[in-house]
């Protein structure tokens, strides 16, 4: 049951009401919030490279969100570079991310999803360590991406 706490997080966070109004938080181990963020820079890569990026910044701290080989609405977050999303948050209270694997790590750790349009991006996932994995941080809710204006071409 726990492994499929993160994804209910995400597929809750996308599907309410208030969806709109909610912010991916993230909490230390003992439950204090450390940061909120409400939006994100967001960009796609180009053809070739698959990728997205989402970057935010809320009290100090960044979040940056990369996904790889194909931007479908849903993607796991796995422990370590074995999957296709990566996640970082850094701050005054040190750099956590799911590349550290922790030793009998479990086989998921939570998921990203978006909504139809990619205006709305939801995380979640269970436990992100430092890189001497003495603390650890849980990340979870949905944000707004805000993409870059397209060009106007000239005629």
């Amino acid at each position: 049951m726990t492994r499929y706490l993160p994804l209910a997080v995400v597929v809750l966070a996308l599907s309410m009401p208030a969806a709109a109004n909610a912010n991916v938080d993230v909490l230390s181990a003992e439950g204090d919030e450390l940061a909120s963020f409400k939006s994100a820079s967001c960009k796609k890569g180009s053809k070739k490279l698959l990728s997205f990026t989402a970057l935010a910044k809320s009290r100090g701290w960044k979040l940056r969100v990369n996904i790889f080989h194909g931007l479908t609405t849903d993607k796991d977050i796995v422990y370590g570079g074995d999957g296709d999303v990566d996640f970082h948050i850094t701050g005054p209270g040190g750099s956590f991310t799911n590349l550290n694997r922790p030793p009998n790590a479990p086989p998921g750790g939570g998921a990203v999803r978006f909504n139809g349009s990619r205006k709305r991006m939801a995380i979640g996932f269970t436990a992100a360590f430092n890189g001497s994995f003495t603390q650890s941080v849980g990340i979870g809710g949905a944000l707004t991406c805000k993409y870059p204006k397209k060009k106007k071409r000239r005629r």
